[in-house]
């Protein structure tokens, strides 16, 4: 079982590695290192040459994290916990590929102020209109079909409550061995579907969040730049709602296996196979869509048009605080999704909500 564990881990790490480290390849091509320059500038061999350095040392640095971490789970395994191990080398890779931005968002604010265009140009700021006109996300409505099937995984669970044993496990280490055993109750046996209902509430509004982000165009060709980004929504939409029911069957599987005595290891392989396979579609769909549908279509040529600079903004070029922008939700600009307006009041109860809610289901599971 260690050896599968080792294998589904990697599978984790190598997509989480592949999306740090080549992030500056996915962002639109009016960002560079969360700093706005042009089409044409992003191209340009120095900032061509910026991303490769990025890439190599990220890349760099996490193989040989990950590799510090095999070593010394092989050389020690009775000493140092593979859970742990494991969980230090993802923080390490994480962390260090945010100190990472920060150097080169700073690198590259140096290497703008020596740009004759970043202050001669006219900034264009593009707006369609009718853009909330288009089917941008998937309706919520969807989203029934996965209470349905939690409320029938609690009705059945309930129905054979007698047969389900008086110990449930509730944690399992990396060999697959129980760590943890909970007494038999209502609220043990219903957790998964507890966890069902939370998860459903935070996919449904993660769905209503990209609905309602704020409109981004490029100013190179706006109308194709529009075009792109609503079929960026729609994907991510559509992720986001396969995931959630990919997750909703996890749980229900999970509840089905206290009655039907399922295999451990199958229980264990199927829990660590499904943040697997999510992860690899959110490699793939960045791989094939980009930020803000900027890999979608053929490529054009680069244009030169300045696009509207709202730098100040941006801390760090990675965190948007700006108190005369209504809108909550904005894209992001490292990496691929979405991120919140820090001055905007509502965007913080938001986010209060959602770690509230999910602390107490945390704390449930204790």
């Amino acid at each position: 079982m260690y050896v599968i564990s080792a294998l589904i881990i990697g599978l984790m790490i190598l997509p989480l590695l592949a999306s740090l480290a080549f992030m500056p390849y996915f962002t639109r091509e009016t960002l560079s290192f969360g700093i706005t320059v042009s089409e044409e500038t992003f191209h340009s061999e120095p900032l061509r040459k910026l991303r490769r350095q990025y890439a190599g040392i990220n890349s760099l640095v996490s193989i040989l994290l990950i590799v510090c971490c095999l070593l010394v789970v092989s050389l020690w395994p009775e000493e140092v916990s593979k859970e742990i191990a494991f969980t230090f080398t993802i923080l390490g890779i994480v962390l260090f590929s945010l100190m990472m931005n920060v150097i080169f968002h700073l690198k590259m604010k140096r290497i703008k102020s020596n740009l004759p265009t970043s202050h001669d140009k006219r900034q264009t700021l593009s707006i369609d209109t009718r853009f909330r006109q288009q089917k941008l996300v998937f309706s919520n409505i969807w989203f029934i079909l996965h209470g349905i099937i939690a409320a029938i995984s609690a009705t059945w669970t309930l129905s054979y409550y007698d047969r389900i044993p008086g110990q449930l496990p509730m944690k399992f280490d990396f060999e697959g061995h129980v760590t943890r055993f909970a007494d038999k109750s209502v609220l043990t046996v219903l957790f998964p579907n507890i966890m069902q209902v939370v998860m459903i509430v935070i996919f449904a509004f993660v769905n209503w969040s990209i609905l309602n982000s704020k409109q981004q165009i490029g100013p190179g060709d706006p109308a194709e730049s529009a075009a792109r980004n609503a079929i960026f929504r729609r994907r991510w939409s559509f992720f986001n709602m396969t995931a959630s029911f990919i997750i909703i069957l996890l749980f229900s599987f999970i509840q089905f296996n206290m009655i039907l005595s399922f295999n451990t290891d199958m229980l264990i392989l199927v829990s660590m196979l499904t943040p697997v396979l999510i992860i690899i579609g959110v490699l793939v769909l960045t791989l094939t869509t980009g930020q803000g549908g900027s890999r979608i279509g053929p490529k054009r040529a680069p244009s030169s048009a300045q696009p509207y600079d709202d730098d100040a903004y941006w801390k760090l070029g990675g965190i948007y605080f700006n108190p005369h922008d209504p809108a909550i939700f904005v894209e992001k600009r490292f990496g691929v999704g979405w991120t919140i307006n820090y001055a905007n009041k509502k965007a913080w109860a938001v986010m209060i909500g959602l770690i509230s809610l999910i602390l107490a289901a945390s704390l449930l599971s204790a």
